[in-house]
């Protein structure tokens, strides 16, 4: 039984004796605070406590629904883990301790995995929220980006700040005591593939053999990007990965912001309050489908769930209705029409300035949710309000508006550390699933480097990184050949999605596909047949709340309570916009535009 399992429910849980009964099943007949003690100072030391007597271990509670055969799981559900056979010793190395690395190493220690080593560059653990910019914000919710036995706890789901996700990973860190993998302050000089299959790692001139690796940090990881003709430049240029106070670096100076991605549009709004002037240069196909990070009253991340069937989403037609409609509504006053408007966007009474902004801004940029990566943040309209001015990309230093003397790349960054691997190719959508390179195998792995169109990284890297746990364990097998063709499908998906955006983006995925593909995979997508016909609240929470890591715990060798919990609490969205099939209906009676 893998330590750190009970370990997270008793430390993570106020009560210690309920946390041990929660543990063990045994709400009926509760266990002595003794034996309770006893069980928590043992699992403190990395010790296995003695087990409870057989009656108690097997005891069962009533969830209150109707038989269903979701692997028993309503007798399952509160039970000690069913044991698993230990897998073949191998030795791990994972490269990286941000959300993405944690995530990977408590996988690879949920699948029975104990040689494990992670190397960290930097002296702690956290990646980018590490050494985020002041008041950087998350832009995706707590409750989709939390781990999937990890409740962020957030009621109602929030949008973290970096310093608080901080918190929430180290809290992660701690809890399934993973820092005893961790060795800081290590920088890997290469990572190269030998003969016999497994890997040679270069660190400090020295050189480990591991027989597997697994590459976790992230897309942000490498040298900054920075615009060729600007390497001449006379003036101060920064990257947006550079600077921590960028009021302090902005004040008083004619800024320029190159980039229009959610780091650029949080940037210009910090700038335009202390700067001279600033003006921030966008492509031609601009910032991408622009979304704020809440929506009416909640986090707009809640509609990033099953929903209806595609026949039911909003299409191009709709989309472009309602924006000229909401266009013509507020160029003839019409208050009435943009009430009823506000009311089929939001649910509210009238639309806030900023959310009429955000949707004349995606129909003039022809930007669609599916047609284009997300930006889920509307600073930069906030700053355009203030006196911040947009103008097209710049390409040549004669191109700079006259008297810049700060400029501020958010321009990304160079190919992300597949360069670290002899033989690796730096494409992500060369690989399988962004995980796999064909041309290297399954030993050794690429995850947290797809970037969903609207989503979160960690749900899609804990998936990644369960299904490499599993593959190690022998309990997934891979096959190359299919593994290549399956590739050709994403890729020819994704560009027939992101048209745009495809060669530009390499990383950006369909949060959805890539969720139930890793999913299906493992055997752990959710029963959705006798969810609705046994767990019916749950169900309506799985189709309509917001798709997090934790529906992929509900059934499985890994199921757990603790996910059913999750789920169960998972809110519901108070306002979803009508069915595409009542949508020419209700806009007729709406507004004659």
């Amino acid at each position: 039984m893998p330590i750190g399992l009970p370990f997270r429910m008793v430390e993570t849980d106020p009560n210690l004796l309920l946390a041990c009964n929660y543990w063990f099943g045994s709400d009926s007949k509760p266990i002595d605070r003794t034996y309770a003690t006893s069980v928590f100072r043992c699992l403190k030391n990395d010790q296995i406590p003695q087990p409870l007597p057989l009656p108690l271990q097997q005891t069962q509670i009533d969830f209150g629904c109707s038989p269903c055969t979701i692997g028993n799981c309503c007798a399952q559900r509160r039970s000690l883990p069913p044991p698993i056979p230990p897998p073949t010793p191998l030795k791990i190395l994972v490269i990286g301790a941000g959300a993405s690395g944690l995530t990977v190493l408590s996988s690879l220690q949920e699948a029975g995995f104990t040689n494990i080593t992670c190397f960290e560059a930097s002296s702690s653990i956290g990646g980018i929220f590490r050494t985020a910019y002041k008041n950087a914000k998350m832009t995706s919710s707590s409750a989709l980006t939390e781990f999937s036995q990890f409740p962020s706890n957030f009621s109602p789901p929030k949008m973290l700040s970096a310093v608080e996700y901080l918190a929430y990973l180290e809290r992660f860190a701690s809890v399934n005591m993973l820092q005893k993998f961790i060795t800081f302050n290590v920088e890997v000089n290469e990572v190269q593939k030998l003969p016999s299959g497994k890997f040679s790692v270069s660190v400090s001139g020295e050189h480990i053999i591991y027989d597997a690796v697994c590459i976790t940090t992230g897309l942000h990881s490498s040298s900054p990007s920075f615009p060729d003709f600007l390497r001449s430049a006379k003036i101060d240029v920064v990257h947006s990965s550079q600077i921590h106070d960028f009021a302090e670096k902005a004040a008083g100076k004619n800024v320029l912001i190159i980039g229009l991605g959610e780091s650029g549009s949080d940037i210009s709004l910090i700038t335009v309050k202390v700067a001279k002037s600033v003006t921030i240069s966008v492509r031609d196909n601009g910032s991408g489908y622009v979304v704020p990070r809440i929506t009416g009253n909640e986090v707009s991340d809640l509609n990033t769930n099953r929903g209806r069937g595609r026949g039911e989403t909003w299409g191009p037609s709709e989309h472009k209705r309602f924006a000229e409609s909401v266009i013509a509504a507020q160029a003839s006053d019409d208050d009435v029409a943009l009430s009823k408007l506000s009311k089929i966007w939001t649910g509210k009474e009238q639309f806030s300035e900023l959310e009429i902004d955000t949707i004349v801004w995606n129909y003039k940029n022809n930007a669609l949710p599916y047609n284009r990566f997300g930006t889920k943040n509307t600073s930069f309209l906030e700053a355009l309000k203030l006196g911040a001015r947009i103008i097209g990309e710049i390409v040549t230093l004669g191109d700079l508006p006259s008297g810049t003397d700060l400029v501020i790349c958010c321009t990304g960054f160079a190919a992300s550390k597949g360069e670290l691997v002899v033989g690796a190719d730096i494409n992500h959508r060369n690989r399988w699933r962004h995980v796999v390179d064909l041309n290297l195998g399954p030993m050794i792995s690429f995850v947290g480097f797809s970037r969903p169109a609207f989503g979160a990284v960690p749900p899609i890297s804990e998936m990644g990184g369960r299904w490499w746990a599993a593959f190690l364990r022998g309990d997934l097998e891979f096959d190359v050949a299919a593994a290549a063709i399956e590739t050709q499908e994403d890729k020819k998906y994704e560009e027939s999605l992101f048209k745009k955006d495809f060669h530009r983006l390499k990383s950006l995925v369909q949060y959805h596909r890539m969720m139930k593909s890793f999913g299906d995979l493992l055997g752990v997508s959710p029963p959705l047949g006798e969810l609705r016909k046994h767990h019916k609240g749950i169900y309506e929470r799985v189709m309509r709340s917001t798709l997090s890591g934790a529906q992929f715990r509900l059934v499985g060798r890994f199921m757990s309570e603790k996910a059913w919990k999750t789920c169960e609490q998972l809110p519901l969205p108070q306002h979803e916009r009508m069915p595409r099939s009542a949508f020419n209906g209700v806009m007729n009676e709406c507004c004659q535009f």
